[in-house]
């Protein structure tokens, strides 16, 4: 039976300049982090978000961790990445990466864009080549059997239901699909077939709410799965991811625009070698979509429609109806938290007082980042939030040999400094301000990495490793069978 496991990750501002005293030089010591985290899973494919235009030494850092120390025949793990947005109104709909832009608004700080790894000489699964090179392209180990050439893999979203939008708290679908009513084509409140919208989503620019738009807004990133043994018409799969802005009602409006994505219900039939045929169209019985949504599911103040969109069952009700997706989780909150955090949450920030509790869970906040699938069978034991501070702590660890280097590294940066580290707050930077904000006891941090079989002995001190070197977002993985 093939299997297939998958994950999303936002691994904060992935791929940034100036980030070797945190994550080595172009981002190795975190790349050792990923590596350790595939193996541990068994991953098949990893979406990451928060990718920095600067990011692609990192990227190559990455792809050659996965790859190293494997046999020829597994030295099989690739890259491609993609840009959030389309440049402008006249570049729509983009069709090269020259048409796409890192911005997410005119005036925004945020520029950002998404990856995805993948193995490309697995039995069970292809990762179909994308219709439209809007992607930067791919890279491969030069060791890789199966090379994807340059060719392009990722895709953005660009046209779904149309969304009718008035103003930041009045918006709504106003086209639907239901695949009984038509299975290619959407359908407006008389049931008749329409065709696919141009799908708009919100700027991530402060302070300024703004109709969702075509152009240097975040857009989700798609890429097509080919599912081997799968009849024609059950082979595709397509996998979306999206990072939604982190203000509340902007959050809120492109999560919802999200659910409306064509390539949730529609892509184009896979042909016998696994391209897509641009001459044929097919509803799909598998989808996944995941990300951080920056949008909590369980909030009793938050509006619940938004999340339904992707839930609840195809009907012919515009307002109601879903695309029939399901969470890779049971729906309890305490399951479902997927940020770490070592402050507590005040004035919109987390910048209150250092937690400091004793368990895994006082770390552990917001339940925003999502993934969701239909057609497919989880098998349980392994679809979850990823438990990362547990893995951190577990004796033996699967982090070990990577906290071992961790401790190297930060033996070299506390040489460069010139500053021996502070008991408390760790290494120092030349005028005596810590170099990393978050410790609150460096010496027993410090002993935990340096025993024989290092892991750390304190939640406190894996919510400081993770949140520092790692991430604030914890992985999601869904693990599949056909």
């Amino acid at each position: 039976m093939p299997t297939m496991r998958v994950a999303i990750w936002n691994i904060q501002n992935f791929g940034g300049a100036n980030q070797g005293d945190v994550r080595g030089t172009n981002g190795i010591e975190l790349a050792r982090v990923i590596r350790a985290f595939t193996d541990d899973t068994g991953l098949d494919v990893l979406m990451i978000m928060e990718v920095l235009p600067t990011a692609q030494p990192a990227l190559d850092e990455v792809m050659f961790a996965l790859n190293r120390g494997r046999p020829p025949a597994g030295r099989d793990w690739c890259y491609d990445w993609i840009k959030g947005g389309v440049a402008s109104r006249q570049d729509f709909p983009p069709t090269s990466p020259n048409e796409l832009t890192w911005k997410s608004g005119p005036t925004s700080p945020r520029v950002e864009g998404y990856a995805i790894f993948w193995r490309s000489n697995r039995a069970a699964f292809n990762l179909a080549p994308a219709l439209h090179g809007m992607s930067e392209g791919a890279f491969m180990d030069v060791n890789n059997p199966h090379p994807p050439n340059g060719a392009h893999f990722l895709e953005l979203v660009i046209d779904g239901l149309a969304l009718t939008y008035e103003r930041p708290t009045r918006y709504r679908a106003s086209s639907g699909y239901n695949p009984t009513t038509s299975l290619l084509q959407p359908f407006n409140d008389q049931l008749q077939a329409e065709d696919w919208a141009e799908l708009d989503f919100p700027w991530v620019t402060l302070n300024r709410y703004s109709d969702p738009t075509p152009y240097k807004s975040r857009r989700p990133a798609f890429g097509i799965l080919e599912l081997i043994g799968r009849a024609a018409n059950q082979k595709a799969c397509p996998f979306i991811v999206y990072h939604a802005p982190s203000e509340y009602q902007r959050a809120q409006i492109g999560t919802y625009a999200a659910a409306l994505s064509k390539q949730i219900n529609v892509t184009n039939a896979l042909r016998n070698d696994g391209t897509q045929d641009p001459g044929a169209e097919l509803h799909n019985l598998n989808a996944m979509i995941g990300g951080d949504f920056n949008y909590d599911l369980f909030d009793p103040q938050q509006l619940d429609f938004v999340y339904q969109k992707f839930l609840n069952d195809y009907t012919n009700k515009l307002n109601t109806g879903g695309s029939e997706l399901a969470l890779i989780t049971p729906l309890a909150a305490d399951q479902r938290r997927t940020t770490v955090q070592l402050r507590d949450h005040g004035n919109g920030h987390f910048d209150g007082p250092q937690r400091t509790g004793a368990a895994v869970g006082d770390y552990l906040s917001l339940r925003i980042d999502q993934l969701m699938y239909r057609g497919l069978a989880p098998t349980w034991a392994e679809t979850r939030v990823y438990p990362f501070l547990d893995k951190l702590m577990q004796n033996p660890s699967p982090y070990r040999a990577v906290l071992r280097r961790y401790k190297t590294h930060f033996d070299q940066v506390i040489i460069g400094t010139g500053m021996a580290a502070d008991d408390v707050f760790g290494p120092l930077r030349p005028s005596f301000l810590p170099l990393y904000s978050n410790f609150t006891n460096w010496e027993d941090f410090y002993d935990d990495i340096n025993r024989n079989n290092a892991r750390f002995s304190t939640a406190r001190s894996a919510a400081e490793f993770y949140h520092t070197f790692v991430s604030d977002h914890l992985p999601l993985i869904l693990s599949v069978s056909w």
